[in-house]
């Protein structure tokens, strides 16, 4: 794992390199200055850079980038997905999903923002886990699994129904789909008391967005994954061990 620390003139800068907008969380540090303050920011940016040995420049006066830098902002420069954290309405963790590689890109305050490249599954998915406050070493209970894929629109209407304390019309509709009626009550539950997390998956240049809501204890997690795309909104209920997680929130259509 890599790890820098970065300020947002800093990272602004390496956009400028790199070609590339500023990310979303990172706020422009250069709204006010005038182009003379900008350019004093940059050689002050580039002799720092030099000296730490992450930029050297070459025979045209070109900038050769340290390689794992390099690697970092690629993977979120190049990312094929986003997985954006939500807490009290706003985004302060980032994760960017490119070929197999993963990056977290953290805000720390508004100045300073954290940038960690993981080559190892592992540790991305522990961090991930983090992220969303899921002690997974914690986890001590086995949970029976749980998938309920319904139309968003019927799921509005489990929530009136569970809203309405109409548990008769879910039973009914849990018998039907053949699903675990306890298991749904719960996952409603939790869903309706929004006491959990919400994690917001995008693709990039590919059309689809998921919000999915998850409540996690003793290493069950039940959450709903609402799916919208041209082929129509969806949403899936479902209940697992929180150790798949990462997975199943990466995995773009399905549970």
């Amino acid at each position: 794992m890599m790890l820098y620390r970065l300020s947002a003139k800093e990272i602004n800068f390496l956009c400028v390199v790199f070609q590339h907008p500023l990310p979303l969380i990172v706020r422009d540090p250069f709204e006010i200055s005038t182009k003379k303050q900008i350019q004093e920011e940059w050689e002050l940016f580039c002799e720092k850079f030099t000296e730490k040995g992450l930029f050297k420049t070459d025979t045209v006066g070109g900038i050769e980038v340290d390689e794992q830098l390099s690697q970092t902002m690629m993977c979120c420069f190049g990312a094929d997905m986003m997985i954006s954290i939500i807490e009290k309405e706003q985004i302060n963790h980032v994760f960017y999903i490119n070929s197999g590689q993963r990056m977290l890109l953290s805000k720390i305050n508004n100045n300073e923002y954290d940038l960690q490249l993981y080559k190892n599954e592992n540790k991305f998915n522990n961090e991930f886990l983090r992220a969303i406050h899921c002690n997974h070493t914690n986890s001590i209970k086995e949970s029976e699994p749980f998938v309920l894929e319904v139309p968003l629109k019927q799921f509005e209407r489990l929530l009136e129904w569970y809203d309405g304390q109409k548990n008769k019309e879910i039973a009914n509709f849990c018998l039907e789909n053949r699903v675990n009626y306890d298991i749904c009550m719960m996952t409603l539950r939790d869903i309706h008391l929004s006491s959990g997390e919400t994690v917001l998956t995008e693709r990039i240049n590919d059309p689809g967005t998921i919000l999915t809501k998850i409540s996690h204890e003793n290493g069950v997690a039940r959450l709903a994954k609402s799916i919208y795309s041209e082929n129509g909104d969806l949403v899936t209920l479902m209940q697992c061990e929180t150790l798949r997680l990462p997975s199943v929130v990466i995995d773009f259509m399905k549970g």
